[in-house]
Order: structure tokens, then C-alpha cells, then sequence
């Protein structure tokens, strides 16, 4: 639980952590933060503010992930973008054009 408290709300921390995950050896928290700041903190996806905060038990949807451009392409800096965690699920591996094909659908139904 210390753990949490040290990580949330702290963007380095947080990237980190991102980082030490399966195939991301090429990204760092500094050019993560450097993404960060190109989108101005917003999602690419949703244009929702993206948040950091970890807590126990919880999932937050805005929190920053990292999604390949490229579905299953690379985790490099040419092919990657932040989004909100639950953008991210929604999209999988599909492409953005997909995406939003799916989303007008459900739109269309609700």
C-alpha cells in the first residue's frame, strides 16, 4: 500500500512503472513525460485528461497507458501514444479507423 502512495501522483514514478513491463525496453519515464507534455496531459483517444493515481483494489479508466499506433507493432517511440486505460481495452488491436466504426455503431443503437 506504501507503494501506491509513492507512485500516485507522481508521473515518473508512474512511467516507470509503465516501462518495466513486457517489450517496452525501448521507452523511458523521460520520454513518456515528454509525450505527456506534447499532449498537453489529454488522452489522443478521448481528449479526456489523463490521470496517474494508483489505488488498491481499484482501477482508474483515466489513468495514462500506453497504446501502439500500430496495433502489435513495437513499443517504440515512432509507434506509440497515451491514451486513458479504458479507451485502450475498447481499442485492443484494432485501428483507429475500427475503433471509431464500432463506436458510431453503438452510438447509432443506444
Amino acid at each position: 500500500e506504501n507503494q501506491y502512495k509513492k507512485i500516485s501522483g507522481n508521473w515518473y514514478k508512474y512511467f516507470q512503472r509503465l516501462c518495466c513491463q513486457k517489450n517496452r525496453e525501448k521507452l523511458s519515464p523521460e520520454f513518456l513525460i515528454s509525450l505527456l507534455e506534447k499532449q498537453n496531459g489529454y488522452c489522443a483517444l478521448s481528449g479526456v485528461p489523463m490521470t496517474c493515481l494508483l489505488i488498491k483494489g481499484e482501477k482508474c479508466w483515466t489513468n495514462a497507458s500506453i497504446d501502439r499506433i500500430i496495433p502489435g507493432g513495437e513499443y517504440s517511440a515512432d509507434n506509440v501514444r497515451l491514451v486513458c486505460a479504458y479507451p485502450n481495452l475498447m481499442r485492443l488491436n484494432l485501428t483507429d479507423s475500427e475503433l471509431k466504426w464500432w463506436c458510431e455503431r453503438i452510438l447509432e443503437t443506444i
